[in-house]
């Protein structure tokens, strides 16, 4: 049963998600830090996020993108994995982060400046790789397909 259920995300995420994936790195102190994410573009993405999610891969998460560099607020309500926010500026460098979001909260986690993007991580990504402000982040079009990587709704 359970490998059925795998089986079902897996298709069901290639035909919802299809290609819109990216690679974001991060360049630490020690290390360049890949991870495949699914993009938010919409407002409907944007505002859904990882909501309702009961699962996510270590080397898995959400950037949501903005056309131009704006203030942003997020809340967990509805998410029920904790996350790490990592917000990234328009020199492409990390301006903020918060570690540990507690799922299915209503407090909002604000941008404190303008930002570009924001990347959701699994929580505790941001400590395990040593992630810290002024660190070089670098989105990658990918344009192969994902093999084995599946997200559960």
């Amino acid at each position: 049963m359970k490998k059925w259920c795998y089986l079902l995300y897996f298709i069901t995420y290639h035909l919802l998600i299809g290609n819109t994936h990216q690679t974001v790195t991060i360049t630490t102190e020690t290390q360049s830090v890949e991870f495949k994410v699914e993009i938010a573009l919409t407002p409907e993405q944007q505002a859904r996020g990882l909501m309702f999610r009961k699962y996510l891969h270590p080397k898995q998460g959400m950037l949501f993108l903005y056309k131009r560099p704006q203030m942003a607020k997020f809340w967990m309500k509805n998410t029920f994995i904790p996350l790490d926010l990592i917000f990234i500026d328009a020199k492409n460098k990390v301006s903020q982060i918060h570690e540990n979001a507690e799922p299915r909260s209503k407090k909002f986690i604000y941008s404190q400046r303008p930002i570009k993007a924001v990347l959701e991580l699994f929580a505790g990504t941001v400590a395990h790789y040593q992630i810290k402000i002024d660190q070089v982040v670098t989105i990658t079009k990918d344009r192969r397909p994902h093999a084995g990587v599946a997200s559960h709704r």
